[in-house]
């Protein structure tokens, strides 16, 4: 296919790819999927599949035949900017119809993202710093309330600190 696409890269890894395909190449599917659904249309007086082509075609929906053709197109589409785009996405696309007319180019535009972007920073050295916030109790060794050397963080604390370390930019596609 001739169709032409162009790529915004959204600051937390959100990929839109605008998408725009000529109706000449949608014409063949376009026509394949409309004697398909012709042959499934039931008037009164005919028998199914033998309804003359300009009374099934005034039955049969626009949006309904749009989706069928879209449905067989996307996949060599979606492929096609992966490869143009040479991008690796982590997530199912999200489709958007933007134009879809009959023997006009038809517009899509198509959101999906990639591994999220993890910044450790410090954490080790976070990690190696930190220490217990000051108790009210006195430490006494062998007592019962002994978790361990004096001063080490408990598995939650130390958590604590490292999430204030390691930023994470989560695409909004994969929270939605």
């Amino acid at each position: 296919t001739a169709m032409e696409s162009t790529i915004n890269r959204l600051a937390d890894k959100t990929i839109e790819i605008t998408v725009e395909i000529p109706w000449p190449d949608i014409k063949q599917k376009f026509e394949q999927k409309l004697s398909e659904l012709v042959k499934l249309v039931e008037i009164s007086g005919f028998r199914k599949g033998n309804v003359p082509g300009h009374l099934a075609q005034k039955q049969i929906k626009k949006d309904q035949l749009f989706q069928e053709v879209l449905k067989d197109l996307l996949p060599q589409i979606y492929s096609g900017c992966v490869k143009t785009h040479q991008i690796q996405p982590i997530v199912s696309p999200q489709i958007k119809v933007l134009q879809a007319e009959e023997n006009q180019k038809w517009r899509l535009m198509i959101r999906t993202c990639e591994k999220p972007k993890l910044n450790l920073g410090n954490y080790r050295q976070a990690a190696a710093t930190a220490s217990r916030p000051r108790q009210s109790k006195i430490w006494v060794p062998g007592s019962k309330d002994d978790q361990g050397k004096k001063g080490s963080l408990t598995a939650s604390e130390l958590l604590d600190v490292l999430y204030q370390e390691i930023k994470i930019e989560i695409p909004a596609i994969m929270l939605e």
